[in-house]
């Protein structure tokens, strides 16, 4: 499972979601002050 932060999904977009989709990784988006986001496929 990655951590990141949603200014680091926003600047790493791509690679986030080849993170999910092509490597079968859990992202958390951590969002500052609201919940989180987490991606799987």
């Amino acid at each position: 499972m990655r951590v990141v932060s949603l200014a680091e999904a926003k600047n790493n977009l791509k690679a986030v979601f080849d993170s999910v989709y092509v490597d079968f990784e859990y992202v958390v988006i951590h969002r500052k002050n609201d919940e989180n986001i987490v991606g799987s496929f």
